[in-house]
């Protein structure tokens, strides 16, 4: 499986929850606007408060500054919190798929976790973790992995 297979199969995934996935992208392209709306409109403050002086501006860029701000935060507030939820709803898709496999794959990792209680959690992190990926992506991913690693 190569990685372009591999992200249009996790892709795929993710397209129960188009709606807050292109919600996530909204909010980032808000939180990527407000970002390059700050250097863009700092000269026209700045020249208009401190040297021009007007009393226009200076009475409105304190509140256009903590409104960009605003705007800025809930971007990124919606585009960090809809990808995250996103993805928790994807890997717990994938953990129902694993734990329903036929084949009893997902039986097999919980045995493995259960014989390996005493031992460090790193130990049985990396072993659940070599585990799952078999039953979720095939075994031919998982030896072309470990080909690639070595």
């Amino acid at each position: 499986m190569t990685g372009t297979q591999l992200y249009l199969r996790l892709l795929g995934y993710v397209r129960p929850y188009w709606k807050i996935f292109a919600a996530s992208t909204v909010g980032m392209l808000i939180a990527a606007g407000t970002e390059v709306a700050m250097p863009a409109a700092a000269k026209p403050f700045l020249d208009g408060t401190f040297i021009n002086k007007d009393p226009v501006l200076m009475r409105w860029v304190p509140w256009l500054l903590v409104l960009l701000f605003l705007v800025r935060g809930v971007g990124s507030f919606l585009g960090q919190y809809a990808s995250s939820w996103v993805a928790m709803r994807v890997i717990m898709d994938l953990r129902q798929q694993m734990f329903a496999a036929s084949d009893g794959a997902g039986q097999h990792v919980v045995a493995r976790i259960v014989a390996m209680e005493p031992q460090q959690s790193e130990n049985c992190a990396c072993t659940a973790a070599d585990d799952v990926q078999p039953a979720v992506c095939g075994d031919q991913a998982v030896r072309g992995a470990r080909a690639d690693a070595r």
